[in-house]
């Protein structure tokens, strides 16, 4: 199995619909009857797009979220697919050592505490055979960097605290990865990825912050105050971060990783 560099991030991409999908599937080689494990898998429509690449192969999805797995579960139509409740840093309970050839996430692990990625790293290095690899994509340093700076302090303001996030940069991560067992040379990559996202309009920052951003805060924080945190980080935002066409800029941002378990010659 091999991979492909993909061409060098693009600063000011904009936000095109399966970008990251492509970006994250970009030069993979897998064996027809290979095993792809993605961790987050959610309700199972990413986890479906993998399947093509195993057309006599097996894609397992794993959640912590036992809803969003019963959901994947109920619409799943392929026979390749499959969906199981487990903590990402416990796969090895789930899936035995040296079977699958790619593990791949997206969006998910910046939501695991720093302190669970030594063993999440090592759980992924496990269930990998040799040479096989690791592709992710989770939020960054940097990531809607002005907006948290508002919702930490209004959190703050009701008693509250910043979600236990785990933004990295390249230069935190890649030791983890390395730590771990794996391998960054020569075709592996650790890179932020600066996406330029214009939200024109009230609708679409509001959108953002409820659909997005506060739902982590809000569930650190008593019901009473909830309503008064949403309605000041929303005036907040639109007051302070629109331009004056009534445009809103954030930054999204986004750690992007291939890294692979050393072919067994390599241990040699």
């Amino acid at each position: 199995m091999g991979a492909v560099r993909p061409p060098p991030p693009d600063p000011c991409a904009g936000d095109q619909p399966g970008r990251y999908d492509r970006d994250i599937l970009h030069g993979l080689l897998l064996p027809p009857d290979g095993r792809i494990l993605e961790l987050g898998s959610g309700t199972g429509e990413f986890t479906a797009r993998l399947a093509p690449l195993v057309p006599r192969g097996e894609v397992i999805g794993v959640d912590a979220d036992r809803d969003v797995v019963a959901a994947a579960r109920l619409r799943a139509e392929d026979r390749r697919l499959s969906f199981h409740v487990c903590r990402l840093p416990d796969i090895g309970c789930l899936v035995a050592e040296e079977s699958v050839d790619l593990v791949v996430s997206r969006g998910v692990l910046h939501r695991l505490p720093a302190a669970e990625h030594p063993a999440l790293l090592s759980a992924v290095y496990r269930v990998l055979r040799p040479g096989a690899a690791f592709r992710a994509e989770l939020s960054g340093a940097g990531q809607l960097a002005a907006i948290r700076r508002i919702a930490d302090a209004e959190a703050a303001a009701v008693g509250g605290a910043p979600p236990g996030w785990y933004l990295p940069s390249p230069e935190e991560y890649r030791p983890l990865l390395l730590a771990a067992g794996f391998q960054l040379q020569p075709d592996g990559w650790v890179h932020l990825l600066h996406q330029r996202r214009v939200l024109r309009g009230e609708a679409e920052v509001v959108g953002l912050l409820r659909g997005q951003v506060l739902p982590p805060y809000v569930a650190g924080l008593a019901a009473a105050v909830v309503p008064r945190f949403r309605r000041r980080v929303e005036e907040r935002v639109l007051g302070e971060l629109r331009t004056p066409d009534g445009c809103c800029c954030p930054d999204f941002v986004r750690l992007e990783l291939c890294a692979h378990r050393p072919a067994a010659d390599f241990l040699i």
